[in-house]
């Protein structure tokens, strides 16, 4: 039985200029398993050999300890060589681990507003017909229970932004709380 041991892989076709930078670190990763029973889970890389064959490039590259340095290794090395600008390479992102929600560059290409157009188009909207879930509920804000309420029917104070009614009221604090409270008074007093 082989030991656990994370790594990171190069494969490339060089007649090509094609290559491919990935990391393994699944429960039973060793270096040993590498392109003999695992292929790297890449769709493009599979589509790829299809196309073009296998791979004359297969390098590990290094191993690590720890699943999260073998990631935040890949990651890295993906960014320095900037792998979603340059063709030459078949990732397609530097596959941050939970994957970089603040990135959404590709939702603004072409190609991907096309396809999510084309999977709505003849789909009727998943409310249409419906009341809104959020009817006739009132809204939490802070702890401090908000209504609203219409033109015409505002109670004294809304121009403050709504009627405000403490979640806590006429519960009483613990004793342990009620001593941190009036210590930070006494600072705050004596200060």
């Amino acid at each position: 039985m082989t030991h656990y041991l994370p790594y990171t892989y190069l494969i490339g076709w060089s007649n090509l200029d094609k290559w491919y930078y990935g990391v393994r670190y699944a429960k039973n990763a060793n270096p040993s398993e590498f392109w003999i029973t695992y292929f790297t889970s890449s769709r493009i890389v599979k589509e790829f050999r299809e196309k073009y064959g296998e791979p004359d490039i297969i390098e590990i590259r290094q191993t690590f300890k720890s699943q999260a340095k073998a990631r935040d290794w890949e990651y890295n090395v993906l960014k320095r060589l900037k792998v979603k600008n340059d063709l030459k390479w078949l990732n397609q992102c530097e596959n941050r681990f939970p994957f970089n929600t603040k990135d959404k560059s590709y939702m603004k290409t072409p190609e991907y507003r096309a396809k999510l157009s084309a999977s709505k188009k003849g789909k009727p909207a998943h409310n249409k017909g419906k009341p809104s879930p959020a009817k006739g509920m009132r809204m939490f804000t802070n702890g401090v229970e908000q209504r609203k309420c219409f033109p015409g029917n505002e109670p004294e104070g809304w121009w403050h932004g709504s009627v405000t009614k403490p979640w806590n009221k006429g519960i009483p604090h613990p004793p342990k709380t009620r001593e941190k409270i009036r210590l930070a008074n006494l600072r705050r007093y004596q200060a």
